[in-house]
């Protein structure tokens, strides 16, 4: 199995988090957004039953492949399974990286380094695909989370051998800063889906990182 998140194509990521479904509406926004450009779509949801949950990401699903981006689920390992998703994303709370690999081989997954460069080479060396750090800055959406600074790839940039990207409050006007320091990718929730504009939103993040 190709165990790159975006095949060895060489880009800046985005991955775009989506909210909790909240009615047909929610399907638009993504729309926009996947015209936009992004790579990834994220699906997060906290209040939704399985039964729900499991009928979005399904749907979500297809939506990606017509767009050609990669969907994940959040959390929620048995739905990416059982929709056929590309990947799932795990916090330290979740399923362990480990138990994923070995039940459900054909799941990318993605991981949670928090602000911890030890835990961002640990989740490495479990098999993981991509780590992710965070939070960058405040963000409502992780509000109670210790925030990182930007700089914190330096730490462990030369021993990492899988993406890495920033989360956390990171905006159109704060974008380009990753780029340049050296991170793989940005994923982002507010900055697209609180937009009125989801798929301007994802063109000028890009515009930033390019």
């Amino acid at each position: 199995m190709e165990r790159s998140i975006l095949g060895g194509v060489e880009k800046v990521i985005i991955c775009a988090i989506t909210p909790g479904f909240y009615g047909e509406s929610f399907f638009g926004k993504v729309e926009s957004a996947l015209k936009g450009g992004i790579d990834i779509l994220q699906y997060r949801e906290k209040e939704a039953d399985d039964i729900t949950a499991e009928r979005v990401a399904a749907r979500l699903n297809h939506m990606c492949m017509e767009a050609g981006a990669q969907f994940y689920m959040d959390d929620r390992v048995d739905i990416a399974y059982n929709v056929g998703a590309y990947g799932v994303h795990v916090g330290k709370d979740d399923m362990p990286v480990g138990k994923i690999r070995e039940k459900y081989k054909n799941l990318h997954i993605g991981g949670s380094a928090y602000c911890r460069p030890e835990l961002a080479l640990e989740l490495q060396n479990q098999g993981c695909d991509y780590v992710a750090f965070g939070s960058m800055f405040h963000t409502e959406t992780k509000k109670d989370y210790e925030l990182c600074t930007p700089e914190i790839i330096k730490h462990v940039r030369g021993k990492m051998k899988i993406p890495v990207l920033a989360i956390g409050g990171i905006t159109v006007e704060n974008a380009h800063l990753f780029r340049i320091l050296g991170y793989d990718g940005i994923a982002v929730s507010s900055s697209i889906f609180s937009s009125g504009d989801p798929k301007k939103a994802a063109v000028q993040l890009r515009d930033s990182i390019s």
